[in-house]
Formats: structure tokens, C-alpha cells, sequence
């Protein structure tokens, strides 16, 4: 029998690892992340996952100091403390305690900030009351996440730093996924928040005799009895931004060259038929590379379905696809001033402007019932055009 020190799970990148880890901690079985971090020990997860805490809770003086200065609004070490102390001297929870500080700043003459920072921390906190409005009109979770990133610039604050923005990104999505998976079961925020909790406080205390989770690029000079190497997706693996030219091709196929000759006994390739991405289902394409792979030394463990949906990909399939529901799926959908459109929290609206953001396109949109204009990114708001 094989020990669990000796199985690995290979990914292209590092969101990938979030639905294993999930899996990996249900089951009880201990594992470790070579080479990174845990989903939920990343900068960015933790980062939003404040933000969400802040949304129920006025008391997490934790959340607040970590999200403050997300983006930069000038409040060093010093003032931060001695806004916890203040509060926690006259007895008031961190938030309450900011608002009455800036409707009636002479009632803590302690406390001195600077035009800047009132302006920073008055926009901060109108932020958080919208998000919190929002999420007792019990939007989605995937949604409120979304409008977390619009509404504390949350994006833009990844930006800052290029190299790692698009790994970031894709974490943050990952996130997403996780929430709408929530979302389905009826989890409520509260719920998703201490899941998370339990599962941080698991990770922590992984065992020596652990299976290994890493990306290919960490992969190399390594070896396993057993090895998996999941996600062989166009898009995924060769990964989307190595299409610009057949010499990054040649690099995503060298990669998965390395993988394949970490394992010593057993090797087994992976491909999903559809993800969960962007507030909807998308079928996946098998990747090019697995055409590429000698059947003389392969034994195919799919099912005839999967057989099929491998043999067929690139032409109509004729057989019958992944039932999917299609009515909130819109990613992919053409919008326009004017047209008018189903929000399954906000009712039916009309588009008033199309516009792109750094979150992709958006609309702004005028709902009937509460007269509200409201901004909405189309790849996280599953919205039905009437």
C-alpha cells in the first residue's frame, strides 16, 4: 500500500488546489501544500475573507486593521492602535465606534486625523454600509464578493503589484466558485465563514506523513511513487495566457513533460468536462496535449461518456451534453442600452450603460421596483435578458 508521502497531486496553477484541499480536509486526510501556501492562507483570501467578516460582525478589530489600508488610506501602526484602544476603552465595537468618530469627531479629541484620512476612512466605512445593504437583501454569496471587489477597489489594489496580479485573480474567483457551491446548499454567510475557520485550524495541523499538493513549476528534481496531474483543459493546460506563441506552447508541453517523469509507479491525467467559472458552467475542451499522448502506453479509466466527449471535442458531439442550468448564465451574452434584464435578488431593470471596468464588462442597470441604479459586473451577476 501506498503511503500518503508518497502521492502527489500536480496542478497548472495555484487556484486549482482550493476544491482538493476542500476534499483532502472533509475526508480527514492530511496533506501539505510544497513549495506555496494553502487556499486560505493566501494574502488575497484572507484579505476578503475580512472583508466579509466586517460585513456581520462590528466587532472583528482584526478585520479592520488588515482591510484599512486596502487600497492605501494613510493609517500607520500608531493610529490604528489608538483606535482600538478608544474603543475598547469606552466600551463600543471598532465600527460603530468609526462612525460616531466621524459624525462628531469632538467627542474623541484623542484622536486627531488628518483631512486625508477622514476622507479615506469616510469612504471606507460608506463602502462597507452599502456591501452590509446589499447583503441583507440576501444577494448570493458569490455576488456579494463580487461587490466587495468593485466597491473597496479591491482589484485595482492588485494591480499595484503586476507579476502576481493574474495568480491573485484567479484565487479570488476560485472563491467565488466556493461561495455560489454554498450558496446552493444553503449556506448562509455566517456558516461559509466558520467552514473556512475549521478548515484553516485542520490545515495547521497537517501530519508528517501528508499527500502533497504543488503546481508543475515546483514539481521539478522531485519524484512519487503515485502522481496525479489534474486539469488537462485548453485554457487550463496549455494555460490561456501561453497562446500568444507556439514557443510558449513548447514551454506548456516541456512542463508537462516534467510532471509526467515524476512519477516512479503510477501517473494518472485528469480532465474535467465542465467548470463552474465567472457565475456559470462552462464546458471544457480536453487539452491538445493529451491528443499527443502514445495510446500504447495508456489506460483509459473514463466512462463511455467521457470516451465520447474527448473523441468528439472540436466537432458537434452526438451525444447528449452536461445538463446545465442556463437561465443566470450570461457571461457570454451580448448586452445593450436600453434592453431589459432579470436580477433574481433586484427584479427586472433596464440597462442604462455598458462600460468596461477592471473586473471586465459592467452595466449599469435601473431596477423597477426600487428605482435603484446599480453597477453590475455581467460575469458575476447571472442575469436573464427579458
Amino acid at each position: 500500500q501506498t503511503s500518503l508521502k508518497d502521492i502527489t497531486i500536480f496542478y497548472r496553477t495555484n487556484f486549482q488546489s482550493r476544491v482538493f484541499e476542500d476534499i483532502l480536509l472533509e475526508n480527514q486526510i492530511p496533506y501539505i501544500i510544497y513549495g506555496g501556501l494553502s487556499f486560505y492562507q493566501r494574502k488575497e483570501i484572507k484579505d476578503i475573507l475580512a472583508f466579509l467578516r466586517l460585513v456581520i460582525l462590528n466587532t472583528d478589530f482584526l478585520a479592520f486593521s488588515r482591510t484599512i489600508n486596502i487600497p492605501k488610506r494613510g493609517f500607520g501602526k500608531t493610529t490604528i492602535s489608538k483606535l482600538f484602544l478608544i474603543s475598547e476603552k469606552n466600551n463600543i465595537p471598532i465600527i460603530p465606534f468609526l462612525k460616531k468618530l466621524m459624525q462628531d469627531p469632538s467627542s474623541y479629541p484623542e484622536i486627531r486625523l488628518s483631512a486625508k484620512q477622514k476622507v479615506n476612512l469616510d469612504i471606507y466605512l460608506k463602502s462597507l454600509f452599502e456591501i452590509r445593504q446589499l447583503y441583507e437583501q440576501n444577494i448570493d454569496l458569490d455576488e456579494l464578493i463580487s461587490h466587495i471587489l468593485t466597491k473597496m477597489k479591491y482589484v485595482k489594489y492588485l494591480k499595484e503589484d503586476p507579476i502576481s496580479f493574474d495568480d491573485r485573480k484567479e484565487n479570488i474567483d476560485e472563491l467565488i466558485t466556493k461561495a455560489n457551491q454554498a450558496y446552493k446548499k444553503n449556506q448562509s454567510l455566517v456558516k461559509f465563514l466558520e467552514d473556512i475557520a475549521l478548515a484553516t485550524t485542520k490545515i495547521e495541523n497537517a501530519k508528517d506523513d501528508s499527500l502533497k499538493l504543488m503546481t508543475l513549476h515546483n514539481s521539478k528534481g522531485l519524484e512519487f511513487e503515485t502522481v496525479f496531474i489534474v486539469g488537462l483543459e485548453e485554457d487550463l493546460f496549455p494555460h490561456v495566457n501561453s497562446k500568444n506563441s507556439q514557443e510558449e506552447i513548447e514551454e506548456e508541453r516541456r512542463l508537462l513533460y516534467v510532471g509526467m517523469t515524476r512519477a516512479k509507479k503510477n501517473l494518472y491525467i485528469t480532465h474535467s468536462l465542465s467548470r463552474y467559472m465567472f457565475g456559470g458552467v462552462k464546458l471544457s475542451l480536453p487539452s491538445r496535449f493529451l491528443k499527443e499522448l502514445d495510446k500504447e502506453y495508456l489506460e483509459d479509466l473514463s466512462t463511455p461518456y467521457q470516451q465520447n466527449y474527448r473523441d468528439f471535442y472540436g466537432s458537434k458531439p452526438t451525444f447528449s451534453k452536461p445538463k446545465i442550468d442556463t437561465d443566470y448564465i450570461s457571461s457570454s451574452a451580448s448586452y445593450s442600452v436600453g434592453q431589459r434584464v432579470f436580477h433574481k435578488t433586484f427584479g427586472k431593470g433596464s440597462v442604462k450603460k455598458v462600460y468596461q471596468t477592471s473586473l471586465g464588462e459592467t452595466l449599469d442597470i435601473l431596477f423597477e421596483g426600487s428605482h435603484h441604479m446599480r453597477s453590475l459586473v455581467i460575469k458575476y451577476a447571472k442575469l436573464k435578458i427579458l
